[in-house]
């Protein structure tokens, strides 16, 4: 619940203040594209159940590192839909044993991104996918998560964005002693780069403010 706090609060907080700066506007037309990609880095806490009461749960810290691609289209100004698939490393450490698991995921699902004038963003995403593609564990994955960031263009088509993300992710799977249900939530850090691709004219506007004098 503090994580949502703090995001809502960061979110109140950044709109305001770049609501009210007279610095230079930026937005995106309807019909641009926008590919790219992102790299981002997190520790949080996690948490087992177990069905079956031979198993014993288990919690928790985990380190990962991810890797999204991303292709999207902007249905009407300001706002994308698009697709995302990203690989995610992760090293697990148990809070008893002091060890832990490391694991590889293979995710991919829709996304939508909403611009504010300014540059500033939100998106959202959900996702499914795989563990370690060559296992043969039935694992079933799901992610869910929310982002706040700001995209600074570098020229007209190329833009830098730094991102805060609280992210969800649900992993069931089987074991000899009955099916183990994993839950991790916490915040991530990360950076990309996509481009703005628009067919005819730039697909990025921006305004400068007018000074009265």
């Amino acid at each position: 619940m503090r994580y949502l706090l703090l995001f809502f609060l960061l979110v109140s907080t950044i709109a305001y203040s770049q609501t009210n700066q007279s610095s230079l506007k930026t937005f995106v037309k309807k019909g641009t594209y926008l590919v790219g990609g992102s790299v981002n880095g997190s520790f949080r806490s996690y948490s087992r159940t177990a069905t079956s009461t031979e198993a014993n749960p288990d919690r928790g810290t985990v380190v990962d590192f991810k890797g999204d691609l991303k292709a999207g289209y902007f249905i009407t100004s300001n706002i994308a839909v698009g697709l995302q698939a990203s690989i995610n490393h992760f090293n697990y450490k148990n809070e008893l044993k002091g060890t832990g698991p490391i694991s590889t995921l293979f995710l991919y699902g829709p996304f939508v991104r909403g611009y504010l004038k300014n540059g500033l963003f939100g998106e959202t995403g959900f996702s499914i996918g795989l563990e370690n593609l060559n296992s043969t564990v039935d694992s079933k994955l799901i992610e869910g998560k929310v982002a706040l960031g700001y995209t600074h263009f570098l020229n007209q088509k190329v833009a830098i964005e730094p991102l805060l993300s609280f992210r969800y992710l649900q992993n069931n799977y089987p074991t000899s002693t009955g099916a183990i249900r994993q839950t991790e939530f916490g915040p991530t850090f990360g950076v990309a780069i996509h481009a703005f691709l628009y067919r005819g004219k730039m697909g990025i506007h921006t305004e400068r403010p007018r000074h009265k004098y």
